[in-house]
């Protein structure tokens, strides 16, 4: 009877704030709706704080909104008033109020409770010990009081409705003062776009947009139309800054208990999720594992080549040796020898500058790690690889990275080498000024875009064990 009388007052105020001008059509069926909502069992506040609510928006200080336009909301959008604990199991239900709020406790919070203690108190179907558990509340939990019957309480605390001890509960002005120590007042968006300013003035800059719906916990409230409102900025985590009153709703949101029901899901949504994260782990590792084989084997692929290729350098220059030491070659035989050595061994073109390429310092440091691989010898040797990839890049293959990730041709590039060597930042300086000076344009193989070993035979520019042509 009494909610019906409450009701009945709450649709008296709207219908006179209605033709009085104060409230649109669309946000009196709004306020209705949610106060017919509330007496159908999923009641959020009291009929006394709908009463009170005042949509704030209206035609005044346009300048903090603007249409859509593509901008992204700053905040998370929230489809529900609902919200989670990040420190309790219990959720939040939200009643909402005006700015100015109510300031009568009795009529906010009169017929609700609060828990007592941080343990947690069981509620249960019917009001005896030995009946069905219905659920729990936690630490500052509240609950709205529907009966009360030999010292226990019969209470709907959001979706968990049951019977709970008075012993673990309080109640009247001390219940109310809790009560509003323990709410969160949460500032909701009504404009499609609304600007945060960096200070309660529309002259200040503006730290970021917050879409229509969108929720923000209020910090303060002043008389002067603006509120201090902590929202999240997407880089940092959270920030401050202050909104007109203009275009905001404000609610407050308390904790509530939780089902047997609600607690089963949770828990079975946690299971999942650690399930998923030990997946995820073990996937990582095994990719770990396998990149680090294919490392390994890449290395030790590397190693076996560098040794046959050395190998086959000491053989040249024992057949080199051993024909020198022959004294029964006629003499165009000895002519003929000489001309194909001088062939193969070149000697190396004086440095010349072949133009700068413009370059970051990642493209920079790409080279030096492909130089150190390709060639650990002297500076001139190293300069000499990277003029070769600065030869290709101005013919054609137009970036540093395109020129050394080219198919087939740079082995390091493929076989792991360069991403271990990049990974290790372990590049000596003799290569990155190798590096620099042949982004610079710097070249001592004019404008070679090949090399090989030695031993192969080619016929080039030799600079310590490779040949460039």
């Amino acid at each position: 009877m009494r909610n019906k009388v409450k009701s009945a007052v709450a649709v008296l105020a709207a219908t006179v704030l209605l033709s009085s001008g104060l409230y649109t059509a669309d946000i009196y069926a709004a306020n209705i709706m949610t106060d017919l909502t509330a007496g159908a069992g999923k009641k959020e506040v009291s009929v006394s704080v709908y009463a009170n609510t005042r949509v704030i928006k209206n035609s005044k200080a346009k300048a903090d909104t603007q249409s859509p336009g593509g901008v992204a909301s700053a905040s998370t959008r929230s489809s529900s008033s609902a919200y989670t604990s990040s420190s309790s199991m219990s959720g939040y239900v939200s009643g909402e109020v005006s700015a100015d709020s109510v300031s009568d406790k009795d009529n906010e919070y009169k017929d609700f409770c609060i828990t007592t203690s941080e343990s947690d108190l069981e509620v249960r179907e019917e009001p005896e010990d030995s009946a069905a558990l219905a659920g729990y509340m936690y630490k500052n939990c509240v609950g709205e009081i529907i009966e009360q019957r030999n010292g226990w309480s019969h209470l709907r605390s959001g979706e968990l409705e049951g019977w709970a001890r008075n012993t673990g509960l309080f109640y009247g002005d001390e219940a109310e003062d809790r009560i509003a120590a323990a709410c969160m007042q949460v500032a909701v968006i009504n404009t499609e776009t609304l600007r945060v300013r960096a200070d309660a003035s529309q002259e200040s800059g503006i730290n970021a947009l917050l879409g229509l719906g969108d929720e923000v916990e209020v910090i303060d409230t002043d008389e002067e139309g603006w509120t201090e409102v902590k929202y999240e900025d997407g880089t940092s985590g959270t920030a401050t800054g202050y909104v007109s009153n203009e275009y905001i709703t404000l609610k407050k949101s308390y904790k509530t208990g939780e089902s047997l029901e609600e607690i089963k899901d949770r828990e079975e949504k946690a299971e999942a999720s650690r399930k998923a994260a030990e997946e995820q782990k073990a996937e990582e590792e095994a990719e770990a594992k396998a990149k680090k084989e294919k490392e390994e084997k890449a290395k030790a692929e590397e190693a076996e080549k560098a040794e046959k290729e050395a190998k086959a350098l000491e053989e040249s220059v024992s057949q080199d040796k051993s024909v020198s030491d022959d004294k029964t070659e006629t003499p165009k035989q000895e002519e003929a020898a000489e001309t194909t050595e001088e062939k193969a061994a070149a000697p190396a073109a004086p440095a010349v500058n072949t133009g700068a390429v413009a370059a970051s310092a990642n493209d920079e440091l790409l080279l030096a790690a492909l130089i150190q691989c390709e060639c650990n010898g002297p500076y001139e040797a190293q300069l000499a690889v990277g003029a070769v990839v600065m030869n290709r890049v101005k013919t054609g293959y137009g970036s540093i990275s395109n020129a050394i990730y080219a198919p087939h041709q740079f082995g390091p590039a493929s076989s792991g080498k360069l991403a271990a060597t990049l990974a290790s930042g372990a590049i000596s300086a003799t290569a990155m000024q190798a590096a620099h000076d042949a982004i610079s344009g710097i070249s001592n193989v004019g404008n070679a875009r090949y090399f090989r070993n030695v031993s192969s035979g080619h016929a080039g520019i030799v600079i310590g064990n490779h040949v460039y042509w």
